[in-house]
């Protein structure tokens, strides 16, 4: 959890200095960001040629979404610990890796898909398992960890 803090601190200092854009954004899109997301903290918006983004923190959730520059949502990345992760994905991971523990999670959400990466700590090795949306896990990444 230390590590976590550790490199959430720099990138909290940086949003907490930008609350504002200097461009342009969809008033609509705003309006719906503001209804959907009113504890939002730290809020940066960002602009590219073909697609907004913003980053913010909501209940302690560091958050990342995209839109189109007509205001359609693209996707989203947030990172958490296991207690924002859905009740089977946890019991599955519990389950299915039981000397592991959840180090964090990384959800990646398109319109038609959402996926969870799951940082596991074992006594041996470092696991990122991705699961998707119907429980179907697998292994992506196992690092040994040093003696």
């Amino acid at each position: 959890m230390k590590k976590i803090l550790l490199a959430v601190i720099p990138i909290l200092i940086t949003l907490q200095s930008f609350s504002s854009c200097s461009f342009p954004i969809n008033t609509k899109l705003l309006a719906t960001f503001q209804a959907t997301f009113p504890d939002a903290e730290h809020v940066l918006w960002s602009e590219s040629a073909n697609e907004y983004a913003v980053s913010f923190i909501d209940h302690g959730v560091f958050t990342r979404i995209t839109y189109t520059k007509k205001g359609d949502f693209t996707a989203s990345l947030r990172n958490y610990s296991e207690r924002n992760l859905p009740y089977y994905i946890l019991d599955l991971l519990k389950t299915k890796f039981p000397d592991y523990k959840i180090f964090g999670v990384t959800e990646v959400a398109v319109p038609s898909a959402i996926n969870y990466y799951v940082k596991l700590e074992g006594p041996k090795f470092w696991k990122t398992v991705r699961v998707d949306g119907d429980g179907v896990a697998s292994i992506v990444e196992k690092y040994q960890k040093m003696p």
